[in-house]
């Protein structure tokens, strides 16, 4: 049986190479949910939606043996509950703090990491604990992952991105900066350049993929032939312009399939009132978080999967007149 594996988009690639490089005999199945990248910036319900989703094909259609959540947003959002609803062991992504303080010799440290992540009940707990041994500087970094997916990691722009938040972190003194999403590893050249080599930075990949062995030893399945695993890669993005980002990003040939249709992504535009638009996201998000939200151009748009688009839809005829909602066009996401 395999282990499956998921991200927001090809960030989760990173721990993917740590899990092939320490367990180089297990089959991978990799996920790249790019149509709804980044987790960054979406709600939790929604988050918990699209991994339990993922979990299910993963479970359903490989029958895997281990899951990893290759997302620190995710894992914040979902992990628990992932672990409650799979009986099969479920590793998530926990940023690096302790080591970080273990190595600071200024006493100031520096998490890297989404709006999401740093705001999670998973990352609080995890700060309280530590932020008593060193002073803990927290700091979202808007635009990163995004500039990640599109590949332009050594732009002049991105190096501007991110000097942005790592210049002001380095004049109070930050001498280790702790990746927390695992997108953030691939502008680690970039910010070498900017810190020099006296700064430390660490990511958790290696660190998940010692758990995943941990626990695949617990449980006696750890694959016992001698011949390389293989290794299928998945994504509800365009898949050309994701494996054309992955093999671009991580210098190999990367091939990634469709997700079957009914984790299609399916796009409902719409007219609402302004005055409206918070109490039907706030309605929206109480029908167990049937669908993603957001404005693009002045056009309201319903993110939601082929799964679940009739249930939506036969949601939004319930809706009371007075929201007068006015459905403009449906159609499948291409990724464009």
């Amino acid at each position: 049986m395999p282990i499956g594996i998921f991200d927001s988009g090809l960030g989760g690639l990173t721990v993917f190479e740590e899990i092939q490089n320490l367990l180089p005999h297990e089959n991978l199945i990799y996920i790249a949910d790019s149509a709804f990248a980044p987790y960054g910036d979406k709600d939790s319900v929604f988050i918990v939606r699209r991994a339990c989703l993922l979990a299910d094909f993963l479970v359903q259609t490989y029958h895997i043996k281990a899951l990893v959540v290759a997302c620190n947003t995710a894992t914040g959002a979902a992990v628990h509950i992932l672990r409650e609803r799979l009986d099969i062991p479920v590793i998530g992504m926990e940023p690096a703090i302790k080591p970080a303080v273990a190595l600071t010799q200024s006493g100031v440290v520096a998490v890297l990491a989404t709006s999401n992540t740093l705001a999670s009940d998973k990352f609080s707990k995890l700060l309280d604990s530590h932020q008593h041994q060193a002073r803990i500087i927290i700091q979202p970094c808007v635009g990163w992952v995004e500039t990640i997916e599109q590949g332009t990691l050594y732009s002049n722009w991105t190096r501007a991105l991110v000097a942005k938040y790592v210049q002001p972190l380095l004049d109070v003194g930050v001498d280790t900066f702790v990746l927390g999403c695992t997108h953030y590893p691939l502008l680690e050249p970039v910010m070498r350049d900017l810190v020099g080599d006296q700064v430390h930075i660490i990511s958790t990949g290696r660190a998940v993929a010692r758990q995943l062995h941990h626990q695949l030893l617990l449980q006696h399945a750890l694959n016992q032939h001698t011949e390389h695993g293989n290794t299928s890669f998945w994504t509800s993005g365009e898949k050309k312009q994701v494996t054309s980002m992955a093999s671009l990003l991580f210098q190999q040939e990367m091939v990634f399939n469709p997700l079957p249709q009914q984790y299609e992504t399916i796009i409902v535009e719409f007219s609402l009132e302004k005055k409206q638009q918070l109490l039907f996201q706030a309605l929206l998000q109480s029908e167990d978080g049937l669908a993603f939200v957001r404005c693009v151009h002045g056009v309201q748009q319903l993110w939601t999967t082929s799964a679940q688009v009739e249930t939506l839809k036969e949601w939004l005829k319930c809706l009371p007149k007075s929201f007068n909602l006015c459905i403009l066009q449906e159609y499948v996401w291409t990724g464009e």
